[in-house]
C-alpha cells in the first residue's frame, strides 16, 4: 500500500501524462472500459445520439425511502468519447464539441420532490477555459448547505447517461391538465 504522500505524487504524475486512474484492478479496469465504450458506440449506431458522458460532480443524499441508502447522481456531464486505434494501444478520452451540461434530470427532482430551486445554471458559469466546475459545483454546495446528510463530491465518472425517460417524463408532467381531460 502506498503512503498518502506517494500515492499523491503518483497521481500527480499521472495527471501531467494525461492518463486516468480508477479504483479498479486492471483487468476490472479493462473491461469496463471496452464495454463502455461498446455501449457507447452502439448507441450512436442505434439512435444517432451520443449518451457517453464524463459526470463532473456528485450529489450524495441519503434516502428517506431506503434508511441508510445513499442516493448518488451526477452534477455536470461533459460530453466524451472513447477510442483506441487497436486492440494493443492504449484507450483515449476526447472530449466532444457539444456542449457540457447540467444533470437536467437531478435539477427536475430536485424541484419535485425537494422543491428546491438551483439558481445561476442557466446560462453555465464560464472560466477562460470553458464551464466554470468550481463556481458549478459551488452552486449546488450552496444550493444543499441547510440539508442534512447532503454533500457535493468532487469525483469523475465516466458512464452512458440517458435522457429519454426524463424527456417523456417532462413531456407528460407538461401537459398534465391535457391528459385528464382526455378520457
Amino acid at each position: 500500500a502506498l503512503s498518502e504522500e506517494a500515492l499523491k505524487q503518483s497521481l500527480e504524475s499521472d495527471l501531467v501524462a494525461l492518463r486516468l486512474r480508477s479504483g479498479l484492478d486492471d483487468d476490472m479496469h479493462f473491461q469496463k472500459i471496452y464495454s463502455i465504450s461498446d455501449e457507447a458506440k452502439k448507441a450512436i449506431e442505434e439512435t444517432g445520439s451520443n449518451k457517453l458522458y464524463l459526470a463532473v460532480g456528485v450529489l450524495n443524499w441519503r434516502s428517506s425511502k431506503k434508511p441508510g441508502a445513499v442516493i448518488r447522481a451526477p452534477i455536470l456531464l461533459v460530453p466524451i468519447e472513447i477510442k483506441r486505434k487497436s486492440a494493443l494501444d492504449a484507450y483515449t478520452i476526447r472530449k466532444l464539441d457539444e456542449e457540457s451540461v447540467i444533470n437536467s434530470s437531478l435539477i427536475e427532482m430536485l424541484k419535485a420532490d425537494f422543491r428546491m430551486e438551483v439558481p445561476g445554471l442557466t446560462p453555465l458559469p464560464e472560466d477562460e477555459s470553458g464551464v466554470d466546475v468550481n463556481k458549478v459545483l459551488g452552486i449546488f454546495r450552496n444550493a444543499v448547505r441547510d440539508m442534512k446528510d447532503w454533500e457535493v463530491k468532487e469525483e469523475l465518472w465516466v458512464g452512458l447517461f440517458s435522457f429519454a425517460k426524463y424527456l417523456l417524463w417532462k413531456d407528460l408532467t407538461s401537459r398534465s391538465d391535457q391528459l385528464k381531460g382526455n378520457r
